[in-house]
């Protein structure tokens, strides 16, 4: 993927606390960045999908980073706000980071066109 100029992040999962919980895709899979979640003090939040318990090919042992996940702010559809926690929360805020850097030093390129 990444030779195609394709840069995918997924959410690690929510099936913590145990090793071996990383197991759904496609968090699970080595091409992509797996985004786990910590807590406001860094500690790995509970609920955080840890490694997948294999050394197969193509699965990744962890999540590739972490990001904050516990209590995040988020958007309502409709409008509002509302608090959650989990991974994909994790995976918006490291996306977000991911994005704004990618802006600033100018390596973010876009197609005219997907199809």
């Amino acid at each position: 993927m990444r030779a195609a100029g394709i840069f995918v992040v997924a959410a690690a999962g929510n099936e913590g606390p145990t090793c071996g919980s990383l197991d759904t895709p496609p968090g699970e899979y080595s091409e992509l960045v797996s985004v786990g979640a910590i807590m406001a003090g860094g500690e790995l939040a509970d609920f955080s999908s840890r490694g997948t318990g294999t050394s197969a090919p193509g699965l990744r042992s962890g999540p590739t980073i972490l990001a904050p996940g516990v209590a995040v702010v988020s958007a309502w559809p409709g409008g509002g706000y509302y608090i959650a926690d989990g991974t994909s929360m994790a995976c918006l805020l490291y996306t977000s980071e991911l994005l704004a850097c990618a802006a600033k030093w100018h390596i973010l390129h876009f197609r005219d066109s997907f199809c």
